[in-house]
């Protein structure tokens, strides 16, 4: 009868000359898999590895699953993303643009304007502004809603 310390030595011996018989089978086909492997993440590392700078909020889209994350958005620093999921980067900083346009006053006269505007996203609606408008949204938003307050004022 054999004791547990030599069952245990016995199992193993067994396990060691599995591995090394599955070991000589497969080595080839194991270090071809891993090179693949190191390779794509290599391809893939810009897409998986995303900084978000200062003054930037990040909101992810997921494409297999639910799509825009609005209720969470990514500060600053570095954050690791599937490949297939892509982080949009928004700037949260008060930015300043000029917008020219021309409006008629009551007398019929055309009167051309530069108006200067300053604006910044809120931090904790990017996402939703990130789904519901996209990144521009200046040019979307921001833009038409004072082009219509100046015409008014002016008119």
């Amino acid at each position: 009868m054999s004791t547990p310390s030599e069952r245990a030595d016995a199992l193993e011996a067994r396990l060691e000359a599995w591995l090394e018989r599955f070991w000589r089978r497969w080595n080839f086909w194991i270090y071809i898999a891993g090179g693949l492997v190191l390779l794509l993440f290599i391809f893939f590392w810009p897409r998986i590895i995303v900084t978000v700078r200062s003054g930037e909020q990040g909101v992810l889209f997921r494409r297999f699953g639910q799509g825009t994350v609005t209720d969470k958005t990514y500060g600053e620093g570095l954050h690791f993303v599937f490949p297939w999921d892509t982080l949009f980067i928004y700037d949260v900083r008060i930015q300043q643009r000029s917008v020219e346009f021309q409006v008629l006053t009551n007398d019929g006269l055309e009167v051309r304007t530069d108006v200067s505007v300053r604006f910044h996203p809120r931090i904790e609606q990017v996402g939703l502004l990130h789904k519901r408008v996209g990144p521009n949204y200046f040019d979307k938003i921001v833009r038409p809603g004072i082009v219509s307050k100046l015409r008014m004022t002016a008119g």
